[in-house]
């Protein structure tokens, strides 16, 4: 639980930078923009982890699945907000 309020409070504060830095009307698009960079990075370490360990591995192990299967949810967490933010800025430049 703690780290998805920390997926939430970093998305949270790529929505205010973009507030403070782009015009309204960019403001979902920089939003779907690093939203996206954040799941990509989330991605890339779970993509790591499979390539280091391998699958077999990190399902006999119980902590490397614990933590294969919380990196997964922040990947799936953290790509709904991806979601919301895209979704967002198309509704607002139609």
């Amino acid at each position: 639980l703690l780290f998805i309020s920390i997926i939430i409070l970093l998305n949270i504060g790529i929505y205010f930078a973009a507030v403070l830095i782009e015009s309204p009307d960019r403001v979902f698009a920089e939003c779907a923009r690093n939203s996206g960079r954040t799941s990509a990075a989330i991605n890339l370490i779970l993509l790591l982890f499979i390539g280091h360990f391998g699958l077999k591995l990190i399902f006999k192990e119980e902590p490397k699945l614990k933590l294969f299967m919380l990196v997964i949810t922040l990947f799936a967490v953290n790509h709904l907000i991806h979601f919301f933010f895209v979704s967002s800025w198309i509704y607002h430049i139609h």
